[in-house]
């Protein structure tokens, strides 16, 4: 800008012609004629006449106009234009205040907010109250302030500035000149230089003064006396062999003055001493020919010819620069002897090879290592930086001289080391071992030597690697495949392959020129993944990050890839709680993936995580709503009940995954949900011990899933898990206490989840095996007989130990059954868990099925533990029935024994039942025999009637003689016996004495086999029951058929099945047993139903019903009843 002018003076540019005065700051021109005029006045010459024609017609000043001394030089670099100067300070001014106004305007919103109100009355320095004036408003009156301050300055400098540059023209007039007078001054001191610089060249060209005086003497007697003279004869001429006797006379001498009395240096140690010379040889340095000139030990030895013995290596050429090396060798052989011929050529070879390997290195850096290598030579050290665009620390090789010299060690001259070729290395900034650095001191290979060093770095870089990866479980326990290669010379051999997963292979390589990581997936596709590159990192941790992030994207890809195949579906994370998921998984994981089955119950779901220390399965329970008609991946949100990692040390993908394996991985993962379910379910039940817990459920090696053990003690279930009614507490269980409750698959129809429970039984049961397994699929006996499996089928992730714990007291009470019915030698046929199907004689229509109906309260599938616990009511309630075959006699009173198997404990009404099946049996058979016998001539309209008002008590009518007797079962002597007693009316009896008469004789009064009279009446064993109702039969049919006896002739009317004769049962069924039992139960070994057995344990079957038979009397008439019809 004008008024700005520069200190530096400069030849360039030109001014127009004129020069420039300045008097009392006016300014005028001169021109050159007046400037030529004035000095032709100085150096003119001047005569006393006028001047001559030829002058006066050229004008007074033309002949000096072309002696004139050339313009000032005028100096305009450096000069800048204030216009732009004061555009640029108008427009920042500008700028300023448009983002000082933003500024205040964003304050003032901000100030609206009502919080931030202040009063609006302020105190100011003199004590005074300033109304309108807050805290904001004062500070923006004071950044307003500042900033006109401030550009207030700005512009008085632009002020001053303009002002002084009004007299820039004056100003560079004095530039202009002050740059002449530098000029000149320049040109002063080198005229002075020039002359001193002439005065020595010519001491060269001085010329001593002639000796006048011997040139006299020369010239008058043709000699100079000052001078001897020395007369040499001539040596005879060498023959060959002359020269051969002086060659050896030589070498002899050398040999012996280096065996004598030279200090040879212990590199000089290899020798040959030939040809009048000695050779000493430096391996991969130099061969030096030396020799001597006399015999005198103490002369030196003189330099014959140098060869270096590196390549390669600079040719010496010959002339003035050999000339010079052999000088200066023997100067140095004068001076310090073979010592310092070793020392001087030693250096000279150490430094021409760091030249030879700084020209390598060159030529390195401008071929194929170009940008990649950056080459420096400071004094005989080279310095080269390798994998220089590589961000983070620095590497480079330094190839110098080392000394050889010890620290802190006392000079000693025998034991010094000679200066050798080193390399150092530094390595990230650090400085590394180069032992393992390939270095040939006698073929110099710059290349070979960075090689070898990329080499040892990309091999520490993948051994860095490799140790750490190998650190993590997942390469350790040798799930995964890992492998390392280095070399100490080829980079390209150094690599690292490892497997991401069985299928998929990734070597990991370091590009030598440039230093960068190469990932090299199998399939290549992958690469995509490899995108997380951050320069900052440290190399070895950003190799495993890449490796770790790059597996991790192969396992979720050939996962997800293999679970959409069959049918899975991938649960969206966004649906859970983030901060529960953070919380779920070690920091360690880096992927996840979450997936389902349709089969699955919807809050369980299977999770898929990948790190580098194992990839592993977890099982997680949801706790969340679920929405009418949404899908799996929309049912939320959810938040994490339950995670468990169930994988441990086995991991997550032990073998490749295929169709094939990922199918048994469905099983497993099926199996460990069911399993878990069950488990967390257990837990709620304080009661019931179980084991391992739910943290301890790991998958196994060959993808087994665990089993769960319940100690099941039926006596110690709270009473909302007991089933109704309960078994005595003071019997030993039939159950060992240990339940073991596994998964067995997933059934292919339904796609449940099949569970199987196997348990022991405390005692055995023969032929449990062959009695259960055709019938009931649900459960199986081992064929000995001691233990036996249940089997469930639950949907995937649902609990079902109400369900076990049901079947299992549903077995105790089935067991309980087969143990009653062989002690009393029923023979079991068939059993299942809600039926058990017996004989309980020889005669094959005596077949009865014992029915267990359990009815469940009204709970859901899977009630709440905390409801069931609060509840008071039993799980479930048993019910019994009985059945028996279409020509079993006791079909009759199958009600009666229906009601006596329901209407106590369990063990007693079912121990009274079949009591009562011995007892009743012979009777019953008696009374089938004489309906089944044919009776001829009867009149119509007679009938034999049987009523059972129980199992105990019958009612025995003849309607044609109105006739009724009334027959129990009693006790007599303590043996059990049937009791007949006549309850006819005695109105009725009054009619008929030739009847009671026979009666009386027949029966009341008369002895038969197995049964006896009591005046009234008549009891019979419960064997020979039969022969008292036939005596019975008999007398009664003689009265209705007017005959006096009933012969053996079968004088009866025929008849039969199928003839009218058959009885006829009633549709009425007993409500209660209420007359025919009581609360005690039957004990004592009961009777076999046929006459073989029956004799056998009759004392048995006597002593059983003893109180049964006495409480029999105590029957109601108005009590419901069976009626049993015969004709």
């Amino acid at each position: 800008m004008p008024g700005i002018i520069m200190d530096g003076t400069s030849m360039t540019g030109g001014r127009q012609p004129g020069d420039h005065q300045h008097f009392e700051g006016s300014v005028s021109i001169t021109p050159p004629r007046e400037r030529a005029g004035a000095s032709s006045q100085n150096n003119g010459s001047y005569s006393n006449g006028p001047p001559h024609d030829n002058h006066a017609t050229q004008g007074p000043n033309s002949s000096l106009e072309n002696s004139l001394p050339p313009e000032l030089v005028h100096i305009s670099q450096g000069f800048f234009s204030l216009g732009p100067l004061i555009n640029r300070a108008t427009q920042q001014c500008w700028n300023d205040l448009t983002e000082l106004i933003n500024e205040l305007a964003d304050a003032h919103a901000s100030s609206l907010n009502p919080s931030s109100h202040t009063s609006s009355s302020v105190t100011t320095t003199n004590g005074k109250h300033s109304a309108g004036q807050s805290g904001e408003n004062l500070q923006k009156k004071m950044r307003i302030l500042d900033f006109a301050q401030a550009k207030r300055a700005d512009f008085i400098k632009i002020l001053v500035l303009s002002q002084w540059s009004r007299r820039a023209a004056d100003v560079s007039r004095l530039i202009d000149l002050q740059a002449f007078i530098r000029m000149r001054y320049d040109s002063y001191n080198g005229a002075i230089l020039s002359i001193g610089e002439m005065k020595r060249d010519l001491i060269r060209a001085q010329t001593a003064n002639p000796d006048l005086t011997m040139a006299l003497e020369v010239l008058s007697t043709g000699r100079v006396a000052a001078m001897q003279e020395r007369q040499f004869i001539p040596p005879k001429p060498l023959t060959p062999k002359m020269m051969l006797r002086v060659l050896r006379k030589i070498n002899r001498t050398i040999r012996t003055r280096l065996v004598l009395h030279d200090n040879i240096p212990s590199a000089f140690s290899d020798y040959l001493v030939h040809d009048g010379r000695v050779t000493f040889r430096v391996p991969t340095e130099f061969e030096i020919d030396l020799s001597i000139a006399h015999e005198d030990h103490s002369s030196q030895f003189f330099s014959v010819d140098i060869r270096f013995l590196f390549s390669p290596s600079p040719p010496i050429p010959a002339g003035r620069l050999l000339d010079d090396l052999h000088n200066r060798v023997n100067t140095i052989l004068m001076r310090s002897g073979l010592m310092g011929c070793y020392s001087f050529l030693h250096n000279l070879v150490l430094s021409n090879k760091i030249t030879v390997l700084f020209h390598q290195a060159i030529e390195l850096a401008r071929s194929h290592w170009v940008d990649n290598l950056r080459v420096e030579l400071v004094h005989r050290t080279l310095v080269v930086q390798y994998w220089v665009n590589k961000a983070g620390a620095k590497s480079w090789i330094e190839i110098g001289i080392k000394s050889g010299r010890v620290k802190d060690q006392i000079p000693d001259a025998s034991a010094a080391k000679s200066p050798s070729l080193s390399i150092r290395w530094m390595r990230d900034n650090k400085e590394t071992d180069s032992k393992d650095i390939t270095f040939d001191t006698e073929i110099l290979s710059m290349e070979s030597i960075l090689r070898s060093v990329t080499s040892l770095h990309s091999s520490h870089l993948l051994h860095s690697a490799y140790v750490i990866l190998c650190q993590g479980r997942l390469y350790a326990n040798g799930a995964l495949f890992i492998g390392l290669q280095t070399s100490m010379t080829e980079p390209g051999d150094c690599f690292l392959d490892l497997q991401l997963t069985k299928g998929r292979n990734l070597k990991v390589l370091i590009e030598p020129v440039s230093g960068t990581m190469i990932l090299r997936p199998t399939p290549l596709l992958l690469n995509r993944h490899d995108n997380d590159r951050n320069a900052e990192r440290p190399e070895i941790n950003d190799i495993i990050i890449r490796i770790s992030r790059l597996r991790s994207a192969a396992v979720v890809e050939e996962l997800e890839s293999l679970a959409c195949t069959l049918g899975w579906e991938t649960v969206n994370p966004r649906g859970i709680t983030s901060e529960d998921l953070r919380r779920a998984f070690s920091p360690n994981v880096l992927r996840f993936i979450l997936f389902r089955r349709k089969s699955w119950k919807p809050n369980w779901v299977i999770a898929y995580t990948c790190g580098m220390d194992g990839d592993n399965w977890w099982v997680i329970q949801l706790r969340g709503k679920e929405r009418p008609g949404a899908s799996p991946n929309d049912r939320g949100p959810f938040s994490l009940q339950f995670t468990h990692k169930i994988t441990g040390k086995f991991g997550g993908l032990q073998d490749r995954l295929n169709y094939a394996s990922f199918g048994q991985l469905k099983y497993a993962l099926s199996g460990m949900i069911t399993i878990h379910a069950n488990s967390r379910y257990l837990s709620e039940f304080h009661e019931i011990h179980h084991f391992p817990p739910a943290q301890n459920l790991l998958l196994g090696a060959d993808l087994q899933v665990p089993s769960l053990f319940i100690c099941f003690r039926s006596r110690s279930l709270p009473l909302s898990l007991r089933v109704s009614p309960m078994l005595k507490a003071e019997r030993n269980p039939s159950i060992k206490d240990t339940i073991r409750l596994s998964f067995q698959g997933i059934d292919p129809s339904t796609q449940n989840g099949v569970m199987v429970a196997y348990g022991h039984l405390t005692k055995q049961i023969k032929d449990a095996a062959g009695l259960v397994a055709p019938l009931d699929p649900l459960i199986s006996f081992h064929p000995k007989g001691t233990r036996f499996m249940m089997r469930f089928l639950v949907p995937v992730g649902q609990p079902m130990i109400i369900q076990l714990l049901c079947r299992l007291q549903q077995l105790e009470r089935i067991i309980y059954t087969l143990e009653l019915l062989k002690l009393k030698g029923f023979k079991p046929k068939s059993v299942t868990l809600s039926r058990v199907k017996f004989s309980y004689s020889a005669d094959e229509n005596t077949l009865a099925s014992i029915n267990f109906s359990y009815h469940e309260q009204a709970l859901s599938s899977v009630p709440d533990p905390l409801t069931l616990l609060s509840s008071r009511t039993p799980l479930m309630v048993l019910h019994l029935s009985i059945d028996f075959h279409p020509r079993n006699p006791h079909r009759r009173i199958k009600e009666s024994l229906t009601a006596t198997l329901n209407g106590c404990r369990f063990e007693v009404g079912l121990d009274v039942a079949l009591q009562l099946l011995t007892i009743t049996l012979p009777m019953l058979r008696a009374v089938d025999h004489i309906s089944t016998y044919p009776h001829v001539g009867l009149p119509g309209g007679s009938r034999f009637q049987v009523t059972a008002r129980s199992a105990k008590v019958y009612h025995i009518r003849y309607p044609s003689a109105r006739q009724s007797f009334y027959m129990n079962v009693g006790l007599r002597r303590d043996h059990v016996v049937w009791i007949l007693k006549d309850i006819t009316t005695t109105s009725t009896k009054a009619d008929r004495a030739t009847l009671e008469t026979r009666l009386k004789e027949r029966i009341y009064d008369a002895r038969g086999d197995g049964w006896q009279g009591l005046g009234n009446g008549a009891i019979a064993d419960t064997e020979n029951v039969g022969n008292l109702l036939s005596v019975l039969d008999e007398v009664m049919m003689e009265h209705i058929l007017g005959k006096r006896t009933l012969g053996s002739d079968n004088t009866r009317p025929s008849g039969g099945p199928g003839s009218g004769n058959e009885p006829h049962i009633s549709n009425n069924e007993e409500d209660t047993n209420k007359a025919g039992m009581g609360q005690q139960g039957v004990v004592g070994k009961p009777a076999l139903g046929t006459k073989a057995t029956e004799a056998k344990d009759k004392g048995a079957a006597q002593g059983g019903v003893k109180r049964a038979a006495k409480t029999s009397q105590d029957a109601r008439p108005n009590e419901r009843v069976d009626f049993i019809t015969i004709d």
